[in-house]
């Protein structure tokens, strides 16, 4: 990762877009955290990003006993509410949109607890 003072000229300009005109988020990295900035000053020395989006699907079109789509060895799953359950890669679904890997995200109505 690179401090906003060592991007190119031209990566600096996208970052800006992103965050004025495209409305995107913008995190800035604080230890081993990143942290939303609301007006982010673009400092030289701290490293920013445009905040990961999350993973999605069109729920409506999966199976009711996949309550979860989830990154784990290196794949997306759809996986069901129990620990040791069944999944099924979820890139078969041409509504899925592979996001930020450390989201889980759940079906709606579904909390994420186990069971």
């Amino acid at each position: 990762m690179k401090k906003f003072g060592e991007l190119s000229r031209k990566e600096q300009e996208a970052l800006v877009v992103a965050c004025y005109v495209d409305k995107k988020d913008v995190e800035k990295l604080s230890g081993s955290y990143w942290y939303y900035i609301r007006n982010p000053a673009f400092d030289p020395d701290d490293i920013y990003r445009v905040k990961p989006e999350p993973a999605s699907i069109n729920w409506a079109h999966v199976d009711e006993r996949f309550v979860k789509l989830e990154w784990a060895l290196d794949t997306w799953w759809l996986a069901d509410s129990s620990e040791v359950g069944f999944r099924r890669v979820a890139d078969i679904f041409s509504s899925f949109k592979p996001g930020d890997k450390s989201i889980t995200v759940y079906r709606p109505g579904h909390d994420g607890a186990v069971g």
